[in-house]
């Protein structure tokens, strides 16, 4: 989790320039490495700053359905309806079929 708040926090344009936190204490503990980020977050003045760590934690919560467009959608109904109807196939034998 440590490996993916700093890429998160790197990818962020108002935090470049702004050393993550997790990389200068890569071998805290998680109970210490939340007190460490939480002494960041309280002591930060750009809500620019604040907003954009907000938005990773905000971030996990979103639906991955919500950003499917529809025809993503329709492809997934559509093979939801092929398993329900038992039109399906094990791996292997479609493996072994468009290997020839």
């Amino acid at each position: 989790m440590r490996y993916a708040l700093v890429a998160a926090w790197e990818s962020l344009p108002l935090l470049s320039g702004f050393k993550a936190p997790f990389l200068i204490f890569g071998s805290m503990s998680n109970a210490a490495l939340k007190l460490e980020a939480l002494k960041y977050v309280m002591s930060a003045d750009n809500d620019g700053q604040l907003k954009a760590v907000l938005s990773i934690f905000n971030s996990d919560k979103s639906d991955f359905w919500n950003e499917l467009t529809d025809a993503q959608k329709a492809e997934v109904e559509l093979s939801r309806q092929q398993i329900s109807e038992g039109k399906v196939e094990e791996w292997e034998a479609v493996y072994k079929r468009l290997s020839r």
